[in-house]
């Protein structure tokens, strides 16, 4: 004879009402007694919570109102297990998420930059730092090194300018003392160590078209930060103001020529050739014209434009000035000239005056008398 099974809901089905009611009561008497002894009976509770990450906030602390900021953590990611001790009423519930690591910038902390060691501390994620715990909290790692400083504006001057990339015409100088730029200061916001390494900025012309004039370029903005000793710096860490710069580039050309000067008042009849040879100019030595002996005075000129240049380099020699020839006597001091190069141009030799006199060799001076019945009214 088979024999019949009965399933547990066929079985609780068999269960009276004062039955189930027993069940439910005994149940609850359970987790009474559990929760009584948990509590009561062995109250005291420890666990750990691994991997807290460690938070550096500084709003609302000591450093917020030393104006101090936060440059670099001896570990950036530094994560600590917390140990955790108290009533199982308090921690017996907690999780990873109820817990924060974080580095106390109140209870050490002294107002000055640079390095710190301060302690690591744990609160309740809904509560605030310095909020008192109703349990112990120790994490793994009890300290972190810190570093700190204040964040400050500073002005600095445009010391360089590089305009390496620039091609240059065929006899082009640029002049470097004439580079200028605006605005010549950039503004730059940093820690004061991170300031302090500044010493000045250097632009960056990028522009490489041909230049033959002097010539302003507009919207530079490529620079570099330069320290104390030259060095390039780093542009991570610091804010700076972002501005268009325009650069002046002055350009001039310059040649060396001989000197020479023009006679006036020569009579018609006169043999000009021979009174060329016979003219010296006098300055540091005493020097012929170009084509009449081989010790002849230069002068260095320049001009700033591109037209004024090719008539320079067209030129052979370059007449300083005018001189009468009435002025020129035997045995007299002879005619002190003002140097004259032309516009247009600048006499790079600072020579300002130079005297003109004539070669007296196998020369003498004569007399001569003319009736004023031969001189004819016109």
């Amino acid at each position: 004879m088979q024999k019949k099974r009965f399933g547990f809901f066929e079985a609780l089905s068999k269960l009276t009402e004062s039955n189930i009611f027993l069940l439910i009561a005994a149940l609850c008497i359970s987790i009474g007694i559990w929760s009584y002894i948990n509590y009561s009976v062995y109250p005291s509770y420890e666990t750990d919570l691994r991997d807290i990450t460690v938070i550096e906030d500084i709003m609302g602390t000591k450093a917020a109102e030393y104006n101090l900021s936060v440059l670099s953590v001896s570990d950036e990611n530094m994560t600590v297990d917390v140990h955790l001790a108290g009533e199982r009423k308090d921690i017996g519930h907690l999780k990873k998420e109820d817990i924060v690591a974080y580095v106390d910038f109140n209870s050490t902390l002294i107002n000055k930059v640079g390095k710190q060691t301060l302690p690591i501390k744990v609160r309740l994620a809904n509560t605030e730092d310095g909020t008192e715990l109703k349990f112990t909290a120790t994490p793994s790692v009890k300290n972190i090194e810190v570093e700190l400083d204040r964040f400050e504006q500073r002005y600095f001057n445009v010391g360089e300018i590089n305009h390496k990339q620039l091609e240059r015409v065929q006899d082009v100088i640029v002049e470097e003392e004439g580079i200028s730029c605006e605005p010549n200061q950039v503004l730059i916001n940093g820690p004061t160590t991170a300031l302090d390494q500044i010493d000045h900025i250097r632009l960056i012309v990028t522009d490489n078209e041909p230049i033959s004039e002097s010539k302003t370029y507009t919207n530079i903005s490529d620079y570099e930060l330069i320290g104390k000793n030259g060095q390039t710096i780093s542009k991570d860490g610091y804010k700076v103001q972002t501005a268009r710069f325009s650069v002046s580039i002055p350009v001039y050309y310059m040649k060396v020529l001989p000197m020479t000067v023009t006679l006036v008042g020569v009579p018609k009849d006169f043999d000009q050739d021979w009174l060329y040879s016979r003219l010296r100019i006098n300055s540091d030595d005493v020097y012929c014209l170009p084509g009449y002996g081989e010790n002849v005075k230069t002068i260095a000129l320049r001009t700033d434009n591109s037209i004024s240049k090719e008539t320079m380099s067209r030129s052979e020699a370059w007449s300083i000035g005018k001189v009468p020839l009435s002025k020129l006597t035997l045995g007299g001091s002879g005619y002190t000239l003002t140097v004259n190069v032309g516009d247009g141009f600048k006499d790079m030799s600072n020579l300002e005056t130079v005297r003109i006199t004539l070669d007296e060799t196998d020369l003498k001076a004569v007399t001569r008398y003319i009736y004023n019945k031969e001189i004819q009214p016109m």
